[in-house]
């Protein structure tokens, strides 16, 4: 399917120049019709190349989308208007196609909810529902703002994570260099020294002298080595039994399962209020969040709940029995299903959450560089007390 760009004057003058994918220039043709539009001039391109060379869909793009569209809806603009100005306007030939999408859909009597689900690559579940319940309640202005926070959330924490681990990254990069440089340069001129010296080496020595040997005559194999456990990895990710496995590994890991286990928490515990409080029954939606969560422990326990609320049993009880939950989440669910403010509860619990992790994200580089400091420390004496012992030996021999 071609893409077409192309100048159209409306009857009062104005020219709109856009783009779009269409099977034919008849297509074209029509589509302007119904626009009440007339064509000027046209260019049509293969669709790979104009997908090669646009910009990508960024989650500042849906953000800015969400809360404009949010504002127009507040003002009294109606959805299919406000939808069709965010194409004319848009100049992402990626993100023109979507709005250009959910134009037609609605324009054909679909729920812009549906629309979306249909492009799961750029809407996640959880949005799509967002978006529904909105249309379903009447709501559909804020339910929009609450879809751009959603992804601006998200997006704040992915963006902080990053600013924190370039520091990491580029320490880690320095000392993988630094190794490359001893194991394949300085130590086989070095031990190659000792190897001919009849002395005794050390075991440190002897161990560096394999390292370095095996470091030389296999260096090829690294990169199949990396690809291998990348396989290795994915595939574990593709099976339910080995993901359980991978996932439990990971909240185990220092820092990083902090910031996964408070990050998955602060997301169930906000939209978890943001459904409850939109009217969704409760047992609907941890249906939904348990769709949504992304850590199988986490996604289990939370199927835990929701087999245990259908069946009568409390909140605060459900939430105890999958033992993952602290004693301040309970205490904070229990006191909300007494005075009938359970919303408000998981509202203040997503904020306490969020803020740890905000904090843990902050201060990464701070807590990943003893770390790594001790790691590159470690490495470095280990060489140093390789070299240094077989001249030591030598001088005891001369003496």
């Amino acid at each position: 399917m071609p893409v077409y760009k192309y100048e159209a004057v409306s009857p009062t003058g104005d020219v709109i120049k856009s783009q779009g994918q269409f099977d034919t220039l008849q297509e074209l043709y029509r589509f302007l019709k119904e626009q009440n539009l007339y064509l000027v001039r046209y260019k049509s391109t293969p669709v790979f190349i104009t997908n090669l060379l646009s910009p990508k869909i960024m989650r500042q793009d849906l953000i800015e989308f969400f809360h404009n569209a949010s504002l127009m809806l507040k003002g009294g603009v109606p959805l299919l208007e406000a939808l069709d100005e965010f194409r004319l306007q848009c100049e992402k030939f990626k993100l023109r196609q979507v709005f250009f999408k959910m134009v037609n859909d609605v324009q054909q009597g679909m729920f812009l909810s549906q629309s979306m689900r249909d492009m799961p690559h750029i809407f996640s579940k959880l949005v799509c529902t967002i978006i529904d319940i909105g249309e379903r309640s009447g709501n559909l202005d804020l339910t929009m703002e609450h879809a751009a926070q959603h992804i601006q959330h998200i997006d704040d924490i992915i963006s902080a994570t990053k600013r924190a681990m370039m520091y990491p990254m580029f320490v880690l990069v320095a000392m993988g260099g630094s190794m490359a440089f001893w194991m394949f340069y300085v130590l086989p001129k070095i031990l190659g020294v000792f190897k001919t010296m009849n002395i005794k080496l050390p075991v440190i020595t002897k161990g560096l002298i394999v390292a370095t040997d095996l470091s030389q005559k296999y260096w090829w194999s690294l990169p199949f080595f990396v690809i291998a456990l990348i396989a290795i990895i994915t595939s574990m990710k593709l099976n339910p039994k080995t993901r359980l496995v991978q996932d439990k590994i990971i909240l185990k890991i220092p820092i990083v399962g902090l910031i996964v286990r408070n990050s998955q928490l602060a997301f169930f515990y906000e939209y978890l209020a943001l459904l409850i409080k939109s009217g969704v029954p409760v047992v609907d939606a941890l249906q939904l969040m348990e769709d949504s969560m992304t850590n199988l422990v986490y996604r289990n326990a939370v199927e835990k709940i929701k087999q245990l609320v259908a069946g009568g049993v409390s909140m605060k009880e459900a939430f105890y029995r999958t033992k993952i939950f602290s004693p301040f989440d309970l205490r904070m669910i229990g006191v909300g299903e007494h005075s009938g403010t359970l919303d408000s509860q998981f509202v203040e619990l997503s904020a306490y959450y969020r803020k740890i992790v905000l904090n843990l994200v902050e201060n990464i580089s701070k807590l990943v560089e003893p770390i790594l400091i001790t790691i590159a420390g470690l490495l470095f004496m280990v060489i140093a007390l390789g070299l240094i012992g077989p001249i030591y030996n030598l001088i005891s021999a001369v003496k």
